[in-house]
């Protein structure tokens, strides 16, 4: 009972969250000029890379081995603070960021991967709630801010969203572990690091992936291209994208917990989340058109039906991936997660030169549609790779 009351409010705080970033989104979208709007997709995208790749891949090995918390955790500031400071400092010059804008990105990335940090921390002791407070309360409080002050500088108001989830985060202490851990269960400082690398390796891709388009979109400086993204990826795929994120949080400590999957139940698994992600995908599409029709005050011609399409195959092929990936997580030894990070990286390398192609050749509308389909196939590819994987792994458990 106590379980289902945790996964409900967890549930809530998630749904609660990424609606607030979902509105928050949709309000820049619809109020703000072009400009603005690549900006805040900059900034966004820019918070989520960084700040996620500080973890090093600690966060996948803390299901395995709770103990580690505590240990990496003074590891952990120093590495972000490195990281953020070394990479917004490229950007800086790149971009041709402002003084004050370089040292607000540096903080807002440092909070966000210490808010990621103890939400992973709690989601390994299976502190649901918990570990979704962390990841999602600075959004309700972001959007708040936003609707309150009438929104003036978008950075700041991140920052000080942030900076109380985190010191709310801090005293909930859903980090904390009161469960004896089996010592045969411990894993040494040098195999979690040689695991937790491999994961990174092969989380770059993913985050890339998921975050990587606006980022370099914005880079390149294409901002209506990167406009046209952001609206259509805030209205049409916010509902299926958000709820097999979810499904995903669950599903890893759940496997890990049980420890007996076989390839009968994992290919009965990928089957109903399938079935689901079309599901939930059709959803998300039908209220995306809603909104377009009747609540939209933009005014930027007809709706595009082929991006829309590109943008629905792409959720459902990223909804059947969280069977590969939570499968992976739990299960894969550092030699297979070593070969999949490979091979992802052969695809987002293929992925990253197309978009830089597209952009050279191509702007606006159908710049975005290119774009949507070179990262539907790199999903495609990716789901290709980590299924494959994922039999294999599950092979080798005897579990058949």
């Amino acid at each position: 009972m106590k379980n289902k009351k945790d996964l409900i409010v967890s549930f809530l705080i998630y749904g609660f969250g990424l609606l607030s970033l979902l509105i928050a989104d949709v309000y820049i979208s619809e109020n703000f000029d072009k400009q603005k709007i690549a900006q805040w997709a900059f900034y966004k995208s820019t918070i989520f890379i960084i700040g996620s790749i500080c973890l090093l891949g600690y966060d996948q090995v803390f299901i395995r081995d709770k103990s580690l918390i505590k240990r990496v955790f003074n590891k952990f500031l120093v590495q972000t603070l490195f990281i953020s400071v070394i990479s917004c400092t490229f950007i800086f010059f790149v971009k041709d960021l402002k003084n004050y804008e370089l040292s607000y990105l540096i903080l807002s990335i440092f909070l966000f991967a210490l808010l990621s940090f103890y939400s992973a921390a709690a989601r390994a002791c299976y502190n649901l709630w918990k570990s979704q407070f962390s990841l999602n309360f600075w959004k309700i409080l972001f959007i708040l801010t936003i609707l309150i002050f009438k929104f003036d500088d978008v950075i700041v108001y991140l920052i000080i969203s942030l900076m109380l989830s985190v010191f709310i985060s801090y005293f909930l202490k859903g980090y904390e572990n009161d469960e004896v851990i089996d010592d045969n269960l411990i894993i040494s400082d040098i195999d979690a690091r040689k695991i937790s690398l491999a994961f990174l390796f092969s989380n770059i891709t993913l985050i890339l992936s998921v975050y990587g388009e606006q980022f370099l979109i914005n880079i390149n400086g294409n901002t209506i291209t990167s406009a046209y993204l952001f609206k259509y990826f805030s209205i049409f795929t916010p509902i299926a994208l958000s709820v097999n994120s979810f499904l995903g949080f669950y599903l890893a400590p759940k496997v890990r917990k049980e420890n007996n999957m076989s390839i009968k139940k994992f290919k009965n698994l990928t089957f109903k989340i399938l079935l689901f992600s079309i599901f939930i995908t059709i959803i998300s599409i039908v209220c995306g058109l809603i909104f377009m029709n009747y609540f939209s005050k933009s005014n930027e011609g007809p709706i595009d039906y082929i991006l829309i399409s590109l943008l629905a195959i792409l959720s459902i092929i990223r909804g059947v991936y969280i069977s590969t990936s939570v499968c992976l997580g739990v299960f894969a030894n550092a030699k297979s997660l070593k070969y999949v990070a490979l091979s992802f990286w052969g695809c987002t390398i293929l992925y990253i030169i197309s978009i830089f192609f597209i952009l050279e050749n191509s702007s606006g509308l159908n710049a975005a549609r290119l774009i949507s389909l070179a990262s539907l196939l790199n999903w495609f590819l990716r789901l290709v790779v980590s299924n494959s994987s994922t039999i294999k792994t599950l092979k080798g458990l005897n579990y058949e």
